[in-house]
């Protein structure tokens, strides 16, 4: 089921007439952030799990991005280790476990138009657009020390283009959650 905005009155902006949208679901002035608007659509996605990796293990995740679609992103990830992190465009993939990503509007049937996987066959990384890096190994007489980021300024992801989300363990035992969300806009 697709939820659609009413429209039922107009405003002027001064220098235009514009529709002044009503909300669907609550029947009330649409004053909602388009971030927000994208779940109550059913364009709004994410992914989420967690890994248990020893030092000097690998997780990676990669998103290929649709020709027909921006694709507004922001992850988030925590470890109990130390852990780095690095985020790259324009990467050349093979294989890969699939993931599908989830509608944050369960009542949708909207499918996301990104491709995920898991551990693929990296050909190439691309150009690095970020890294980070945090936490401590540990010792006999100090415990591992973990962290956590969150990019909550999203990035416009090129459209037709893989990204990699490359996520290293500098500590055994490391458990490490991760999340990416999106929302998917037509105005290209």
């Amino acid at each position: 089921m697709s939820i659609t905005r009413k429209v039922t009155i107009q405003g002027n902006t001064g220098s235009e007439v514009v529709d002044i949208i009503i909300d669907a679901i609550t029947h009330i002035l649409s004053t909602i952030e388009s971030e927000h608007g994208t779940i109550h659509d059913g364009k709004h996605f994410y992914i989420n799990s967690y890994i248990t990796l020893n030092n000097g293990e690998i997780l990676i995740l990669a998103l290929t991005t649709p020709a027909s679609k921006k694709i507004h992103f922001v992850y988030e990830v925590a470890s109990t280790g130390e852990i780095i992190i690095e985020f790259y465009e324009g990467s050349n993939i093979s294989g890969g476990t699939s993931i599908t990503p989830v509608n944050n509007n369960r009542n949708s049937s909207v499918v996301s138009e990104i491709t995920v996987v898991k551990d693929p066959t990296v050909n190439s990384y691309g150009t690095k657009i970020g890294e980070l890096k945090w936490g401590t190994s540990g010792t006999k007489f100090i415990p591992t020390i973990g962290g956590g980021f969150s990019r909550t300024n999203e990035v416009i992801l090129k459209i037709s283009t893989t990204y990699i989300v490359k996520i290293s363990s500098g500590t055994d035992g490391n458990i490490i959650n991760y999340i990416g969300s999106w929302y998917e806009w037509e105005d290209l």
